[in-house]
């Protein structure tokens, strides 16, 4: 079952939308682009291994680059590594300064905190 988003991860939305159209590509509409060509296909990607991702997160831009992670169900899943690049290639196409990569779940012992911190990423997919 996919579980909404919690009203707090709407204002990650909006303030990472912002801050990638700003360091990573110029537009008008800049939470609706963001939505169209990022959410979009990240989730969509997601929702399609559902069985080995368990959620996806998308980090405020740095450096004029943001990332998005999923993160494996179980454990390390190096096919799906092969299969996330995929999503790099679809930002790229839609003119976003990205990279997508995969990560094992979460430990317990913070080690995910040099990708991303659950603070300041969206997070964009969750499948409980």
């Amino acid at each position: 079952m996919t579980v909404a988003a919690p009203p707090a991860e709407d204002l990650k939305l909006a303030q990472i939308a912002r801050q990638a159209v700003a360091e990573c590509r110029p537009a008008d509409e800049p939470v609706k682009r963001f939505e169209a060509e990022v959410l979009a296909p990240l989730r969509a990607w997601c929702a399609a291994r559902a069985d080995r991702v368990q959620a996806a997160y998308i980090t405020p831009p740095k450096n004029g680059y943001f990332w998005a992670y999923a993160i494996c169900r179980n454990h390390r899943d190096w096919a799906l590594d092969e299969e996330v690049s995929q999503l790099t290639d679809v930002f790229r196409a839609n003119g976003w300064r990205a990279f997508a990569s995969c990560l094992p779940p979460p430990s317990g012992d913070g080690s995910y905190l040099s990708f991303y911190d659950p603070a300041t990423a969206l997070l964009a997919y969750a499948d409980r």
